[in-house]
């Protein structure tokens, strides 16, 4: 990727000198070399000192048999 179009600042912040893009993607790679996205790092809320990323807290929810859908999302505290 050469950037973001028309953006130039966003370019900047995700790509660095060597060339490498830094698109804030997290997951986990399985001991076959498989790699699972399993959020983004900007979706984290930080909550008592804790990172916690809604994705999993979704993951855990769709394991219930009776969830059919579901969004987790912080909420800033006023």
């Amino acid at each position: 990727m050469q950037g973001y179009w028309n953006a130039p600042e966003r370019t900047k912040d995700a790509i660095d000198r060597a060339g490498w893009m830094h698109a804030g993607d997290l997951g986990t790679m399985d001991s076959d070399g498989y790699i699972v996205i399993t959020g983004r790092s900007s979706d984290m809320v930080i909550r008592g000192g804790e990172n916690i990323y809604p994705r999993e807290i979704e993951e855990f929810l769709y394991s219930h048999p009776t969830v059919a859908d579901v969004h987790v999302f912080g909420v800033p505290d006023t």
